[in-house]
Protein backbone atom coordinates (compact mmCIF):
# COMPACT_ATOMS: atom_id res chain seq x y z
CA UNK A 1 0.00 0.00 0.00
CA UNK A 2 2.86 2.39 0.79
CA UNK A 3 6.24 3.00 -0.78
CA UNK A 4 9.49 4.30 0.62
CA UNK A 5 9.15 7.96 1.55
CA UNK A 6 5.38 7.80 2.06
CA UNK A 7 3.75 9.14 5.23
CA UNK A 8 1.02 6.60 6.07
CA UNK A 9 -2.09 7.98 7.78
CA UNK A 10 -4.88 5.86 9.18
CA UNK A 11 -8.08 7.73 10.02
CA UNK A 12 -10.71 6.05 12.17
CA UNK A 13 -14.42 6.86 12.02
CA UNK A 14 -16.90 6.41 14.86
CA UNK A 15 -19.13 4.05 12.88
CA UNK A 16 -18.87 1.26 15.46
CA UNK A 17 -16.65 0.12 18.33
CA UNK A 18 -13.26 -1.27 17.33
CA UNK A 19 -12.45 -4.51 19.15
CA UNK A 20 -8.84 -4.43 18.01
CA UNK A 21 -5.33 -4.90 19.38
CA UNK A 22 -2.79 -3.16 17.16
CA UNK A 23 1.02 -3.15 17.20
CA UNK A 24 2.63 -0.48 15.02
CA UNK A 25 5.98 -1.81 13.81
CA UNK A 26 6.63 0.37 10.78
CA UNK A 27 8.74 -0.41 7.74
CA UNK A 28 12.10 0.75 6.48
CA UNK A 29 11.89 3.92 4.43
CA UNK A 30 8.47 5.11 5.54
CA UNK A 31 7.92 8.58 6.92
CA UNK A 32 5.92 9.35 10.07
CA UNK A 33 3.04 6.91 10.64
CA UNK A 34 -0.16 8.52 11.94
CA UNK A 35 -3.14 6.76 13.52
CA UNK A 36 -5.87 9.22 14.40
CA UNK A 37 -9.58 9.89 14.67
CA UNK A 38 -11.20 11.55 11.71
CA UNK A 39 -11.97 15.22 12.36
CA UNK A 40 -15.69 14.43 12.65
CA UNK A 41 -15.14 11.45 14.99
CA UNK A 42 -13.07 12.91 17.81
CA UNK A 43 -14.17 12.39 21.40
CA UNK A 44 -13.75 16.03 22.49
CA UNK A 45 -13.13 14.76 26.02
CA UNK A 46 -16.43 12.87 26.31
CA UNK A 47 -16.40 9.06 26.64
CA UNK A 48 -18.37 7.34 23.89
CA UNK A 49 -18.60 10.45 21.72
CA UNK A 50 -15.90 9.52 19.21
CA UNK A 51 -13.80 6.60 18.03
CA UNK A 52 -13.74 3.88 20.71
CA UNK A 53 -11.36 0.91 20.97
CA UNK A 54 -12.85 -1.65 23.36
CA UNK A 55 -12.41 -5.36 24.07
CA UNK A 56 -15.70 -6.91 25.15
CA UNK A 57 -19.10 -5.50 26.06
CA UNK A 58 -21.39 -5.34 29.09
CA UNK A 59 -22.99 -8.59 27.94
CA UNK A 60 -19.82 -10.39 26.86
CA UNK A 61 -16.54 -9.83 28.70
CA UNK A 62 -13.39 -9.33 26.65
CA UNK A 63 -10.66 -11.93 27.14
CA UNK A 64 -7.79 -10.65 25.00
CA UNK A 65 -4.55 -10.14 26.95
CA UNK A 66 -3.07 -8.02 24.15
CA UNK A 67 -2.61 -4.29 24.68
CA UNK A 68 -5.03 -2.29 22.47
CA UNK A 69 -2.28 -0.08 20.99
CA UNK A 70 1.47 -0.80 21.07
CA UNK A 71 3.96 1.60 19.45
CA UNK A 72 7.04 -0.45 18.58
CA UNK A 73 8.98 1.71 16.12
CA UNK A 74 10.20 5.26 15.54
CA UNK A 75 8.16 8.08 13.95
CA UNK A 76 4.61 7.39 15.09
CA UNK A 77 1.74 9.69 16.01
CA UNK A 78 -1.36 8.33 17.77
CA UNK A 79 -4.02 10.88 18.61
CA UNK A 80 -7.67 11.56 19.27
CA UNK A 81 -8.83 8.02 20.11
CA UNK A 82 -10.64 6.61 23.13
CA UNK A 83 -9.51 3.31 24.67
CA UNK A 84 -12.13 1.85 27.01
CA UNK A 85 -10.92 -1.17 29.00
CA UNK A 86 -14.05 -1.43 31.15
CA UNK A 87 -15.02 -4.88 29.88
CA UNK A 88 -11.52 -6.25 29.22
CA UNK A 89 -10.72 -8.87 31.85
CA UNK A 90 -7.11 -9.57 30.80
CA UNK A 91 -5.62 -6.31 29.50
CA UNK A 92 -3.04 -4.90 31.93
CA UNK A 93 -2.63 -1.56 30.15
CA UNK A 94 -4.31 0.42 27.40
CA UNK A 95 -1.36 1.79 25.42
CA UNK A 96 2.35 0.94 25.42
CA UNK A 97 5.42 2.68 23.99
CA UNK A 98 8.15 0.05 23.75
CA UNK A 99 11.91 0.57 24.10
CA UNK A 100 12.19 0.29 20.28
CA UNK A 101 10.17 3.49 19.81
CA UNK A 102 12.78 6.17 20.47
CA UNK A 103 12.33 9.13 18.15
CA UNK A 104 9.41 11.25 16.92
CA UNK A 105 6.79 9.56 19.09
CA UNK A 106 3.62 11.49 19.92
CA UNK A 107 0.66 10.22 21.95
CA UNK A 108 -1.82 13.06 22.13
CA UNK A 109 -5.43 13.86 22.97
CA UNK A 110 -6.25 10.29 23.98
CA UNK A 111 -9.08 9.33 26.33
CA UNK A 112 -7.99 6.21 28.26
CA UNK A 113 -10.00 4.71 31.07
CA UNK A 114 -11.24 1.83 33.22
CA UNK A 115 -8.27 -0.51 33.26
CA UNK A 116 -9.33 -3.00 35.95
CA UNK A 117 -8.67 -6.57 34.77
CA UNK A 118 -9.08 -9.79 36.73
CA UNK A 119 -6.93 -10.13 39.82
CA UNK A 120 -4.76 -12.73 38.06
CA UNK A 121 -3.40 -9.94 35.85
CA UNK A 122 -0.21 -8.28 37.08
CA UNK A 123 0.50 -4.55 37.51
CA UNK A 124 -1.60 -2.27 35.35
CA UNK A 125 -1.29 1.16 33.70
CA UNK A 126 -3.20 3.50 31.45
CA UNK A 127 -0.13 4.44 29.38
CA UNK A 128 3.04 2.38 29.86
CA UNK A 129 6.38 3.70 28.58
CA UNK A 130 9.32 1.29 28.44
CA UNK A 131 12.44 3.39 28.86
CA UNK A 132 15.21 3.28 26.27
CA UNK A 133 18.99 2.98 26.67
CA UNK A 134 19.47 5.39 23.74
CA UNK A 135 21.44 8.55 24.47
CA UNK A 136 18.52 10.77 23.48
CA UNK A 137 14.86 10.15 22.76
CA UNK A 138 12.06 12.34 21.41
CA UNK A 139 8.90 10.86 22.88
CA UNK A 140 5.99 13.06 23.88
CA UNK A 141 2.84 12.16 25.79
CA UNK A 142 0.60 15.21 25.81
CA UNK A 143 -2.93 16.46 26.38
CA UNK A 144 -4.31 13.05 27.40
CA UNK A 145 -7.02 12.25 29.93
CA UNK A 146 -6.46 8.98 31.84
CA UNK A 147 -8.83 7.80 34.56
CA UNK A 148 -9.98 4.80 36.59
CA UNK A 149 -6.83 2.69 36.50
CA UNK A 150 -7.64 0.20 39.24
CA UNK A 151 -7.25 -3.01 41.11
CA UNK A 152 -10.68 -3.34 42.66
CA UNK A 153 -10.59 -6.97 43.81
CA UNK A 154 -11.07 -7.12 47.56
CA UNK A 155 -8.30 -9.63 48.24
CA UNK A 156 -5.31 -11.29 46.65
CA UNK A 157 -1.82 -10.35 45.51
CA UNK A 158 -0.72 -6.70 45.70
CA UNK A 159 -0.85 -4.94 42.34
CA UNK A 160 0.71 -1.65 41.30
CA UNK A 161 -1.56 0.74 39.42
CA UNK A 162 -0.25 3.71 37.42
CA UNK A 163 -1.98 6.32 35.29
CA UNK A 164 1.07 7.12 33.14
CA UNK A 165 4.15 5.08 34.00
CA UNK A 166 7.74 4.93 32.78
CA UNK A 167 9.70 1.82 33.60
CA UNK A 168 13.38 1.02 33.05
CA UNK A 169 14.69 -2.40 32.16
CA UNK A 170 18.37 -1.69 32.93
CA UNK A 171 19.60 1.63 34.30
CA UNK A 172 18.11 4.38 36.43
CA UNK A 173 19.03 6.92 33.76
CA UNK A 174 17.28 5.09 30.93
CA UNK A 175 15.32 7.60 28.85
CA UNK A 176 11.55 7.77 29.18
CA UNK A 177 9.33 10.46 27.70
CA UNK A 178 8.35 14.09 28.12
CA UNK A 179 4.84 14.51 29.55
CA UNK A 180 2.87 17.69 28.90
CA UNK A 181 -0.61 18.81 29.96
CA UNK A 182 -1.98 15.39 30.93
CA UNK A 183 -4.74 14.77 33.45
CA UNK A 184 -4.88 11.57 35.50
CA UNK A 185 -7.62 10.72 37.98
CA UNK A 186 -8.69 7.71 40.00
CA UNK A 187 -5.61 5.45 40.23
CA UNK A 188 -6.60 3.15 43.08
CA UNK A 189 -5.83 -0.28 44.45
CA UNK A 190 -7.16 -2.30 47.36
CA UNK A 191 -3.76 -3.96 47.81
CA UNK A 192 -0.55 -2.38 46.55
CA UNK A 193 0.42 1.10 45.34
CA UNK A 194 -1.47 3.53 43.14
CA UNK A 195 0.42 6.38 41.43
CA UNK A 196 -0.81 9.02 39.02
CA UNK A 197 2.60 9.39 37.36
CA UNK A 198 5.48 7.02 38.05
CA UNK A 199 9.02 6.62 36.70
CA UNK A 200 11.96 4.36 37.49
CA UNK A 201 14.27 6.16 35.06
CA UNK A 202 14.66 9.58 33.44
CA UNK A 203 11.54 11.52 32.51
CA UNK A 204 10.13 15.02 32.50
CA UNK A 205 6.69 16.19 33.49
CA UNK A 206 5.23 19.59 32.75
CA UNK A 207 1.82 21.08 33.57
CA UNK A 208 0.29 17.72 34.45
CA UNK A 209 -2.54 17.11 36.93
CA UNK A 210 -3.31 14.06 39.08
CA UNK A 211 -6.17 13.46 41.52
CA UNK A 212 -7.45 10.61 43.68
CA UNK A 213 -4.42 8.29 43.73
CA UNK A 214 -4.08 5.66 46.47
CA UNK A 215 -0.40 6.21 47.30
CA UNK A 216 0.92 9.32 45.56
CA UNK A 217 0.08 11.45 42.54
CA UNK A 218 3.75 11.81 41.49
CA UNK A 219 6.41 9.22 42.20
CA UNK A 220 10.16 8.79 41.55
CA UNK A 221 10.69 11.19 38.67
CA UNK A 222 14.37 11.53 37.75
CA UNK A 223 14.11 14.91 36.02
CA UNK A 224 12.61 18.33 36.61
CA UNK A 225 9.00 18.34 37.65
Amino acid sequence: LYSSGDYPTGECHADSIFDEQVTITGSSGLGVITLQAHSGSRHEGVAGAGVVIQNGTAGSAGTSALTPIVIDCDEVIVEGLEINCEFATKQSHALEITANAETTIYVARMLIHDVDPDDSVDDRAGILIINSTATTVTRYVMNNFVYNIQRSAASGTARKCVGIGQTSTELTDDKGASLYNNTVRGVTTTNGNGYGYDSSGWGSINNCIALDCTTSCFNSFGATM
